[in-house]
């Protein structure tokens, strides 16, 4: 009904102004030009009631006050729904697990160990050749063709998080040499506990006699795990 009266408001409109203008147009049973004024008047009267009617009948417009209100309970309400998630969120532990040492920390001190001990195919390392990953950084030194060390290095702090030695040695030199280098790098991140060497002798024992079994101990806050593998040889792996 709305857009009757709206169609009508702007033909009575349009009318209005060109009676004014060429009042002729509206002649309609005589040839008597009726009075410009009056054919204004009239359409100008039906103009004036259409748009009334057109006001009556058109709907109800929420007010911009009302839809601020609106947007503002809905952004509220999105708000509180995603703190409530945030809260939900795991958090992360910003205290990295690692072994107390930077690799070039334990590198330096490794070779003060390997320069004190005087065995000539022990060499210090010159430096970590560290092999980038996404999340960690690993180095791998080979001290002889039967022993080597794999190291952890984390990419965010340059800590070193786990140390792995690999024995696969036959021979008793080769024994003798993983024994050494062990012993130097447990003196390493143990500096302080002398006896810690000693307590990591029967849990490799203990490994050797029992092939491919997994032994651990907790030696001076670090966890050491053992195993003598069939298909690897002997690992042990320090971690903290």
């Amino acid at each position: 009904m709305v857009y009757l009266f709206a169609l009508i408001f702007i033909g009575a409109a349009i009318a209005a102004i060109v009676g004014l203008i060429k009042p002729s147009l509206f002649k309609f049973k005589s040839d008597v030009v009726p009075n410009r004024w009056k054919v204004f008047g009239i359409f100008f009267l039906v103009s004036f009631v259409s748009l009334a009617f057109v006001g009556v009948f058109a709907p109800e417009v929420e007010s911009s006050n009302n839809v601020s209100v609106e947007v503002k309970k809905d952004a509220t309400e999105v708000q509180a729904a995603t703190s409530k998630v945030d809260e939900q969120k795991p958090v992360a532990d910003d205290k990295e697990r690692n072994l107390g040492l930077t690799h070039e920390q334990f590198r330096a001190s490794l070779n003060q160990k390997l320069k004190s001990i005087k065995v000539s195919h022990l060499r210090p390392v010159a430096e970590f050749d560290l092999e980038k990953g996404e999340v960690n950084d690993t180095f791998n030194v080979m001290f002889t063709d039967a022993v080597g060390v794999v190291g952890t290095v984390s990419k965010s702090s340059d800590m070193v998080k786990e140390i792995t030695l690999l024995f696969g040695g036959e021979s008793d030199q080769d024994a003798a040499d993983f024994l050494i280098v062990t012993g130097l790098i447990v003196q390493t991140l143990s500096p302080g506990k002398d006896s810690a060497p000693k307590e990591l002798v029967p849990l490799m024992e203990k490994a050797v006699e029992n092939k491919n079994e997994t032994q651990t101990k907790v030696i001076d806050g670090k966890t050491y795990t053992v195993i003598d593998s069939d298909v690897l040889g002997l690992n042990i792996v320090i971690s903290s």
